[in-house]
């Protein structure tokens, strides 16, 4: 595979950026990450970006309110240097986020690419093979696109040391006005990693009701998660990712979710097996966000899974591994 330094000389400047400029709060977030000169301040940029509502991840901001995240920045002069060195960067700063997480201090890595160039680059193979670099160099294997990359956090817990697998999700600056500005960061690129099985056994922001409290942890993540699917903002084509009304797609389950636990108004009456979206949200590296066309390809998913959240069933590995966490 070429060394990024090669991958990025054959990016280009995106035209369709020119007669769509950046939204207001990504170009000032993206000036603000390129002027600053060491981590602490890139890093208090891209914690206030994360806190805000222009990004409607509610995990993410619950992780940054309560400094659980850790975070490697690469920054152009970075990328010029050898593969070699991106991935010790890299390394070390994963070692020291599995070093917290293992002690229940941290669910959360952000690997954020800061880079004009980047940012200002049209979303085509070129980027796409930049991106499949940046998270074989993190992940230290061949990576596909268009599939889950997953990764495993550990967590000692009152049983022992307990492992919780963590899927890797791709953000761009080119997402911003596109049909899948749900995606969008300010700076350049963005590889995430985040457990929510690993925060809700960590966290759980005191909104669990007293009872069962594993299957009450549970029941926070799905309403966490149900909550963020319900609040994503409308793009070009519509929301990214929507509840499905039980009245219109029936669940065969009856409902996860305790009586005493209090249910937003977004979410009652949604089905809390599956839901809608525009693109897989398993995947990691999307083929369909390196187009240089703002078009969604293809038909929308109407099956994407929430039961790996809190069904616990023989054969539902997704959960076992994900939110439950495994020996």
């Amino acid at each position: 595979m070429p060394a990024m330094a090669q991958l990025m000389d054959d990016l280009v400047q995106d035209p369709w950026r020119t007669a769509n400029p950046f939204t207001p709060e990504i170009r000032e977030a993206t000036a603000a990450l390129l002027s600053n000169s060491n981590d602490a301040e890139r890093e208090a940029v891209l914690a206030g970006w994360l806190r805000s509502t222009h990004q409607p991840c509610l995990f993410a901001r619950i992780a940054v309110n309560e400094g659980r995240i850790r975070y490697c920045f690469l920054t152009d002069d970075d990328l010029r240097k050898t593969d070699r060195h991106l991935r010790a960067k890299i390394a070390t700063h994963r070692f020291e986020w599995h070093q917290d997480a293992r002690d229940g201090r941290a669910d959360a890595f952000v690997i954020a690419v800061v880079s004009d160039r980047l940012a200002h680059a049209e979303p085509n193979t070129a980027m796409k093979k930049v991106a499949l670099h940046l998270c074989h160099l993190y992940l230290e294997r061949e990576i596909h696109e268009d599939a889950r990359e997953d990764e495993t956090l550990p967590l000692t817990d009152k049983d022992g040391l307990a492992w919780y697998r963590v899927g890797v999700d791709y953000f761009g600056s080119h997402a911003d006005r596109r049909w899948y500005c749900d995606h969008r960061v300010p700076g350049g690129m963005m590889l995430t990693a985040n457990s929510v099985g690993h925060m809700a056994a960590c966290v759980r922001q005191g909104t669990v009701p007293t009872g069962d409290e594993e299957a009450s942890r549970f029941a926070w993540a799905l309403r966490t998660t149900m909550s963020l699917i319900d609040k994503t903002q409308s793009g070009p084509e519509g929301r990214c990712t929507y509840l499905l009304p039980i009245s219109e797609k029936p669940t065969s389950r009856p409902c996860p979710f305790p009586a005493e636990m209090k249910i937003p108004k977004g979410i009652e009456g949604k089905n809390f097996e599956v839901y809608g979206g525009l693109y897989h949200t398993d995947h990691t590296v999307r083929s369909s966000f390196f187009r240089p066309d703002s078009d969604p390809p293809g038909e929308p998913f109407s099956d994407l899974d929430l039961t790996y959240l809190y069904d616990d069933v023989a054969g539902n590995d997704d959960f076992h591994e994900m939110s439950k966490g495994y020996k």
